[in-house]
């Protein structure tokens, strides 16, 4: 769609809540939910800007990215379940 990252993250989510809401699953509040995404996405810039260093701290930063990408879609409100 050739967006801006701010308004591809805003359509992202808007998208995804209204499959949520379709399947009846209460989601937190959508500015928290781009707000979440957009820190999500600046870490990734982050850890993909040093890639070539390969050192401990470069792994462990892997590692916790791809704990906060497990995650993702973790946007249901807190009482869901």
């Amino acid at each position: 769609m050739k967006l801006y990252q701010k308004d591809a993250v805003i359509v992202t989510v808007r998208q995804v809540c209204d499959i949520w809401s379709k399947a009846r699953i209460p989601t937190a509040e959508e500015r928290n939910i781009v707000r979440k995404l957009q820190l999500l996405l600046g870490k990734h810039r982050r850890i993909c800007r040093n890639t070539n260093r390969g050192g401990e701290v470069q792994m462990a930063r892997e590692k916790n990215f791809d704990v906060d990408l497990n995650q993702l879609f973790d946007m249901a409100h807190d009482d869901a379940m």
